[in-house]
């Protein structure tokens, strides 16, 4: 770490009670199973935490006060307060595809830009971090923010008026975590034809 800051990686996760990822949800997807949601959670994890450039922190488990009770905007805003000082990704663990290489990217925006974002084609974003260099986390983000849907980005802009902002590589939406979608029943023919 040439800055001498740490740099912290959040992982947004699918435990109850634990501030959503920012993602947008907007379009209908099949569900993933709960079980399936936590095996690629932990997956990530492992591939991101044996990297020395950051250290990795299931946002579960870190100290901000409980989220469960709080709107998704002021709970994300809490996890980014919590952390130690300097840069610092939120990201959803769901989206299939986050590695080193991404991750090391957006801190790599960080040293040109207050803030960095991870889009995804439905107007969500897989990740989204702060530089921190000196500043507090900006009052207005995630303010008046329409989760869930496409404008989830763009809102969260919205609150970052006057930031040099960044973006690194689009990657799909995630299947949101769930019981799975329920399969259709087999569609019985409007004709049966007899062969004798």
């Amino acid at each position: 770490m040439a800055d001498g800051r740490c740099r912290t990686v959040l992982l947004l996760g699918t435990r109850p009670g634990l501030a959503p990822a920012p993602s947008t949800g907007a379009l209908e997807r099949p569900r993933l199973s709960f079980p399936l949601a936590r095996l690629r959670e932990r997956a990530l994890h492992r591939r991101l935490a044996h990297d020395r450039r950051w250290s990795v922190l299931d946002a579960s488990r870190c100290p901000a006060p409980r989220s469960c009770a709080a709107p998704e905007g002021e709970a994300l805003a809490r996890l980014l307060r919590a952390t130690p000082p300097g840069p610092v990704l939120l990201v959803d663990s769901r989206v299939p595809g986050i590695g080193r290489a991404q991750i090391a990217e957006a801190f790599a925006a960080l040293t040109r830009a207050d803030a960095v974002f991870g889009p995804t084609p439905e107007g969500g974003y897989w990740l989204m971090g702060l530089a921190r260099a000196g500043r507090p986390v900006p009052g207005a983000l995630f303010r008046d923010v329409r989760w869930h849907s496409r404008h989830v980005l763009g809102d969260t802009l919205a609150g970052l008026q006057g930031q040099r902002v960044a973006f690194v590589t689009p990657l799909d939406e995630p299947a949101p975590p769930g019981p799975p979608a329920a399969e259709e029943p087999p569609r019985q023919p409007a004709l049966r034809l007899v062969v004798t």
